[in-house]
């Protein structure tokens, strides 16, 4: 299989391009953004038409990723999120191949107490979330052969290119710096490998079962349990102080509980991540930070 990954520096995309390489069969395309510019139509076409027939399917992983930030740069996030999208899915519905957009938790409200499921009725809190949903929507128009995948909390060894790192290299980072370290400790979610959900978006594309998965590890756990559970691994010896989400003061809203559940996967007898601590485990053992 031929595959464009859009997006290919950041957190998933870089995995995405490691596996496809290791493969015998497949091949990769990679584009970061300095490459190709997903909010530009014509060179979306160009590149895509270019490509074809060589050219199977394309996952989509740009996405402006910046939740407090998407509050007061709304156009940005819509640009990149949904229109980056819409361009995406358009090129990909004309010349017939599949689509995968990458969604989040977020898209959520977090008033339920069990796990999402993929036809709950997204209601998202924050302006990242709406703008989330609406790529989902325009990928869904755009291309009929699509797949939206839904994760949650994701961790990489090339960190989150919009960001600066993600959760775990900066808990780390302040424990070095000797920061005073305040997690939320009431909003619960599923931290997710982004070597995990890479291996599984490769098996999603052989299915054809096309439509919502939601694709995270198992289990699930606060942000504030997440960073105690990286320092006990590490042996770092800093005391982690739990606050509410309201002490916290994040500009964006975000969902108290956002775990998905895996009603998809589990109809195809695939429901079979890690756990998030085997994950975590993993993780930074690879970094080196653990052996």
């Amino acid at each position: 299989m031929n595959i464009a990954v859009i997006g290919s520096g950041g957190q998933l995309g870089s995995d995405l391009v490691k596996l496809i390489n290791q493969s015998n069969t497949d091949k990769v395309y990679p584009f970061t953004h300095q490459d190709l510019d997903c909010t530009n139509l014509d060179a979306v076409q160009t590149v895509f038409q270019n490509l074809w027939p060589n050219l199977d399917a394309v996952i989509n992983c740009a996405a402006y990723v910046r939740v407090d930030d998407a509050e007061d740069n709304p156009e940005d996030a819509f640009l990149v999120n949904a229109i980056g999208a819409k361009n995406i899915a358009d090129a990909c519905g004309t010349l017939d191949i599949e689509c995968v957009y990458i969604s989040t938790d977020y898209v959520f409200d977090g008033t339920k107490t069990t796990p999402y499921r993929e036809d709950d009725e997204p209601q998202p809190l924050s302006t990242y979330g709406a703008s989330k949903l609406s790529g989902e929507a325009l990928t869904r128009i755009g291309c009929e052969k699509h797949y939206i995948v839904r994760c949650s909390g994701l961790f990489g060894i090339a960190g989150a290119s919009g960001k600066g790192g993600n959760f775990i290299t900066t808990m780390l980072r302040l424990a070095s710096e000797g920061q005073e370290i305040r997690v939320v400790a009431d909003q619960l979610f599923s931290p997710t490998s982004t070597s995990d959900l890479a291996k599984k978006i490769l098996w999603l594309i052989t299915t054809r079962q096309y439509g919502i998965s939601n694709i995270t590890s198992q289990g699930e756990c606060t942000w504030h349990e997440l960073a105690s559970f990286v320092f006990e691994l590490t042996g770092t010896q800093k005391k982690v102080l739990p606050i509410s989400t309201n002490e916290y003061g994040a500009k964006a809203k975000r969902p108290l509980y956002s775990v998905l559940g895996h009603e998809g996967l589990q109809k195809l007898n695939a429901d079979d991540l890690p756990h998030w601590h085997d994950a975590v485990h993993e993780y930074l053992r690879l970094r080196g930070d653990i052996r």
